[in-house]
């Protein structure tokens, strides 16, 4: 590479990263850009159905699918850096002591989504994600859903937030539950999302919690819902930060603590 006139060929799906973008801005650089329906042809309809259909119609999707470089939203709790630098493998997920599935109804069948989200902490106290399960539906379609991930899961405990229908919330998942395994904790939420995060927040940065593998719906709504401008109600973010705030994560070794914002 000292001689000649060399050339490189960097293939790349293109992250937000400082080092990429002034490669990309340097003069003698040519950028090509491929989006991933342009092998559609190639690809079986599983990998379709699984990898690219989750991603569509995300912002993540695109960076995923249409090879664009996404900037942070200002004022975001979260940024897809700070997510990456952690996550693992799902086939890497180490054993689980303590599992809780964080449950976060929506007002009605037609509001937001209902916020199903799995965590995890081993025997170190590294917290980790493991499902995100969140969606639109009737009570009897997301009761039915967060019974099966709970028990799918081998689950400890359901955190549910009771701010809309108080009780009726678990009692709507209890009617699914017919044999009576879920332990539930019923939590109410005070107006300020942002506070309740931080701590959550603060574990990310400390790098003691992991996603195991990628959750292209939750990282979209952690990296682009900022309480500066939004107003609407972030299910998924609150369904993992109850998850979260039930677990004793432990801040990992040789990371500094940080200040909360």
């Amino acid at each position: 590479m000292r001689e000649g006139k060399p050339k490189v060929v960097i293939s790349t799906t293109p992250r937000n990263k400082e080092e990429l973008k002034k490669i990309k801005a340097n003069k003698n650089t040519h950028v090509t850009i491929g989006s991933t329906y342009e092998n559609a042809a190639n690809l079986s309809d599983i990998f379709i159905n699984e990898v690219i259909k989750p991603y569509e119609d995300t912002r993540i999707g695109q960076q995923e699918l249409h090879a664009e470089i996404l900037e942070d939203v200002e004022g975001a709790l979260w940024n897809y850096v700070l997510i990456d630098s952690t996550k693992i493998n799902k086939n890497d997920l180490p054993d689980l002591k303590y599992i809780t599935v964080g449950v976060d109804p929506a007002g009605s069948s037609k509001g937001a989504e209902i916020g199903i989200v799995a965590a995890g902490v081993d025997e170190e106290g590294q917290g980790y994600v493991i499902a995100d399960s969140s969606m639109h539906g009737s009570p009897d379609k997301w009761a039915s859903e967060a019974v099966r991930l709970y028990k799918y899961l081998n689950a400890n405990e359901m955190v549910v937030e009771t701010n809309y229908g108080g009780e009726m919330a678990i009692d709507t998942i209890r009617t699914r539950d017919t044999d009576r395994v879920i332990k539930f904790t019923d939590v109410k939420a005070g107006a300020n999302k942002a506070a309740r995060a931080q701590p959550i927040v603060a574990y990310y940065e400390q790098g003691s919690i992991h996603h195991a593998g990628s959750f292209a719906g939750l990282e979209n709504q952690m990296c682009t819902w900022s309480p500066l401008e939004n107003d609407d109600s972030p299910d998924r973010i609150d369904a993992l930060v109850w998850a979260f705030t039930r677990l004793k994560i432990k801040k990992r070794p040789g990371k500094p603590g940080i200040r909360s914002l």
